[in-house]
């Protein structure tokens, strides 16, 4: 594998604000998988091929009961022989002590595999234990495997929360019905003396840092961070802004939108169980009096149809550039973002 951080017309960040280090920053690994069974793709988006998405998320009211969908997407490595196309999927959903959700289903997958099957099982849990942000974030353990000649052939265990949200213009953010005040800070993933280059252990020195300044929100700037991040943020109960690095600039190169939509489409795909994340960041900064920004209003358009297609469940959102022209930036920006923020510098 080799890496290089050479600059690309269409490859975002076009003019990143922040240093850009070259390498490998996240850990990796390869996997060794059967043959001639159907398994969790490994070519969704960089995605473990599991997804929990909670559909009644968008809610000013306490949750009485939360509603899930998971999304799978299943492939096989090798062709399956026509008798044996069909498979199991069982999900289990604990609180820790009892099982809360427990689901089977019977599906098939074509016996060429040449194309991965999409499927979506629905469920609920009753009088959930909500993930109330700092107060109390709780969460479930979330399990999906399949079942395939009467043996497991793949399995994946994440965690996943039961939460409400609302954002109002007049009366604030609400969690849970609640209002819930957010304050915090932007991240970013270096560190002193190594740059990027970062493990588990200095990101869990951020949110003792986040933890100490009693932060309730945490906007993940400018770019996908690791998914370790993420999780830190479920457990300690804080509000995440996540974004994509479409900063500054757009000009008229349709690559560069469609890498731009990648790239939101990964962090979804791969981010999307995490019940921490209720903000999709679109663009940093869009700066529509730059000379190069040809085409900012029609990019952020875009990414916000990809958004809603991906996740409908969550909000869209962006930073204005300066507070002297939010008069000028908010009413268009805040059409295509829907939900914008005013910088006060």
């Amino acid at each position: 594998m080799s890496v290089d951080n050479t600059a690309f017309s269409d490859v975002v960040p076009l003019k990143p604000e922040f240093p850009l280090f070259g390498g490998l920053f996240r850990d990796i690994g390869y996997w060794i998988v059967p043959k001639k069974r159907p398994l969790f793709s490994l070519f969704d988006l960089g995605s473990t091929g599991v997804r929990f998405q909670q559909t009644n998320a968008l809610s000013k009211q306490k949750l009485q009961i939360g509603t899930f969908n998971t999304l799978l997407t299943v492939a096989c490595y090798g062709n399956l022989t026509q008798r044996e196309t069909s498979f199991r999927v069982y999900v289990k959903v604990s609180d820790g002590i009892n099982d809360v959700v427990s689901l089977t289903r019977t599906y098939s997958i074509h016996e060429s595999c040449l194309i991965p099957g999409s499927f979506t099982i629905p469920f609920s849990i009753v009088k959930p234990r909500l993930w109330h942000g700092r107060v109390d974030p709780f969460l479930y353990d979330a399990t999906v495997d399949i079942e395939y000649n009467s043996a497991k052939a793949d399995s994946v265990t994440t965690k996943i929360g039961v939460r409400s949200f609302k954002v109002d213009s007049q009366t604030g953010f609400f969690l849970n019905g609640a209002p819930y005040p957010l304050y915090g800070a932007s991240l970013h993933q270096d560190f002193a003396n190594l740059g990027w280059a970062i493990k588990p252990s200095h990101v869990k020195q951020n949110f003792e840092a986040l933890k100490e300044l009693n932060a309730t929100a945490l906007r993940c700037s400018n770019y996908q961070h690791s998914d370790e991040t993420y999780s830190f943020a479920d457990e300690l109960g804080l509000i995440v802004w996540a974004d994509i690095p479409n900063i500054g600039v757009a000009p008229a190169n349709p690559a560069m939108f469609v890498n731009a939509g990648l790239q939101l489409r990964e962090l979804i795909r791969q981010t999307g169980s995490h019940p921490s994340i209720l903000f999709w960041g679109l663009a940093h900064e869009p700066d529509v009096f730059h000379p190069d920004n040809s085409f900012p209003y029609p990019l952020l358009w875009s990414l916000r149809q990809i958004a809603k297609l991906e996740d409908p469940t969550r909000l869209t959102v962006g930073p204005n550039l300066t507070i002297s022209r939010a008069k000028i930036l908010s009413r268009p920006l805040q059409y295509r973002i829907r939900h914008l923020l005013l910088q006060l510098f």
